[in-house]
């Protein structure tokens, strides 16, 4: 953390005229050690920089619940309580889904198909669409179903794509256990990045002076979705008109704290912020 804490400081004396974030990882062994993030946000805190992580999801709302540690990716949501005025309160959400095969796929939503039975205990069948790409998020929010008991934010189990033995066939995505009984059918399977749920959360974690900006960067195919648009052969939006749900989420986000929003196009390293 030596050299982290040097990176900082020099950061710091620069004295740049516009707020600069940091990201904050775990770290060594096997990329476990969970106080790498906590340090980096109390040095972040400590020169004044912004902080937050990349690859914000669903997922964090259930491990935040549950008060486990890190209580959210990361940790964020307790970085963003415990130093309330750093310059910026930054997520990045995770990948809302993209086709490494070069095929279109949506951005935010697949329809079921059926979940469970025939298939094995939670397995979610989605027809000819390829809904695999979920495997790796690890979280997926349900809703919809038949089955009332399916419906909800589930963990799924690491796959690839194209699908390797441990992870998801083709066309599926594998919850992981427990599984609630019986099948269901009918329904959407929707990104770990749903703005819906996740920006409000946010939100409510950025409880920062007026001057912290509250920062979302969100996928190219994200905004795709939301927006009905097509500005990428890697995802297919919602057309005509988008989806109203993401729409209003992305405006009560803009309309609540000092904020900030950017996207990130697909598969690069460039983030266009405005």
């Amino acid at each position: 953390m030596g050299y982290v804490a040097s990176l900082y400081s020099f950061m710091h004396s620069l004295n740049w005229s516009f707020p600069i974030s940091t990201p904050t990882e775990h770290g060594p062994p096997a990329n476990l050690n969970y106080t790498y993030p906590d340090i980096e946000a109390s040095l972040a805190n400590q020169y004044g920089l912004g902080m937050g992580m990349q690859a914000a999801s669903v997922g964090d709302l259930v491990t935040a619940a549950a008060q486990s540690f890190p209580s959210t990716a990361e940790n964020w949501a307790v970085h963003f309580r415990e130093f309330p005025n750093v310059p910026v309160h930054h997520l990045q959400t995770m990948i809302p889904g993209n086709s490494t095969t070069g095929s279109p796929s949506h951005a935010a939503q697949f329809s079921i198909t059926s979940i469970g039975s025939p298939y094995s205990p939670g397995e979610i069948y989605c027809g000819s669409v390829d809904c695999s790409i979920f495997c790796n998020s690890p979280w997926v929010l349900i809703s919809g179903t038949s089955n009332p008991a399916f419906n909800g934010i589930w963990e799924t189990v690491p796959g690839t794509n194209p699908p390797s033995p441990t992870g998801c066939s083709p066309n599926t995505i594998q919850l992981l256990a427990p599984y609630p009984s019986g099948a269901s059918s009918n329904g959407y399977v929707y990104s770990p990045a749903h703005l819906p749920i996740l920006l409000p959360f946010e939100t409510q974690q950025c409880q920062g002076s007026f001057q912290t900006i509250c920062s979302a960067e969100l996928w190219e195919e994200t905004l795709d979705w939301a927006y009905g648009t097509n500005t990428t052969s890697f995802s297919s939006g919602n057309p005509p008109l988008g989806d109203s749900t993401y729409q209003v989420a992305i405006q009560n986000f803009l309309a609540g704290l000092p904020s900030a929003t950017s996207f990130h196009n697909h598969m690069s390293t460039n983030a266009n912020h405005y």
